[in-house]
């Protein structure tokens, strides 16, 4: 799964749902769905599976530019994706996914888009895809 940037974690520990009365009480799962629907929201292993992928594990390894000397510039990731095919478990693969911007959109494809993206990445082993 992508790992939350500790820019993005202080902003979530300071936000208001720490403060409510659950919280303060010790009973943290408010927080726990609160954590994975904003940062994990966009991921559905369902999805993934109905077309024979699953996924192992999301890395972000941030991109640095020459162009970039300080800390005002948006800063930019690499998204590496993990998965094995359902079909043939021992058959491990990866894929990148650079900028934000590709992040979503792979994100936001449904089934059968997704099932197109994989085939175009993967063409030879597109006997282990479920259509």
């Amino acid at each position: 799964m992508n790992k939350p940037a500790p820019e993005e974690l202080q902003s979530f520990f300071r936000s208001d749902i720490f403060q409510s009365e659950l919280a303060k009480n010790g009973d943290f799962s408010l927080v726990i769905k609160a954590f994975y629907e904003r940062f994990y929201s966009e991921f559905d292993q369902e999805k993934y599976n109905k077309i024979g992928v699953h996924i192992d594990q999301i890395r972000r390894e941030q991109l640095i530019f020459d162009e970039q000397t300080d800390d005002n510039h948006e800063k930019e990731y690499k998204t590496i994706i993990d998965f094995h095919f359902i079909k043939e478990t021992a058959n491990k693969q990866s894929f990148s996914l650079i900028g934000t911007e590709e992040e979503r959109f792979f994100y936001n494809l449904n089934s059968e888009e997704l099932l197109n993206f994989f085939i175009l990445r993967f063409r030879r082993f597109s006997k282990l895809f479920i259509p």
